[in-house]
């Protein structure tokens, strides 16, 4: 029994695999917001030149 007070870890400490998870995390956000913007972007960018296709 852990004593009062103390915080039980409950998937045994392992801290490596955290820093891995919390990188890909913010990776993946990352890419997540740059998506949309880059198509938007391209969408605006598209519209200014006017579409010349020949």
């Amino acid at each position: 029994m852990a004593a009062p007070g103390r915080l039980v870890s409950l998937t045994g400490g392992n801290r490596n695999g955290d820093s891995t998870a919390r990188g890909l995390g913010v990776a993946g956000l990352v890419v997540g917001v740059l998506g949309p913007a880059a198509a938007a972007f391209a969408g605006l960018r598209g519209r200014s030149t006017g579409s010349q296709a020949e």
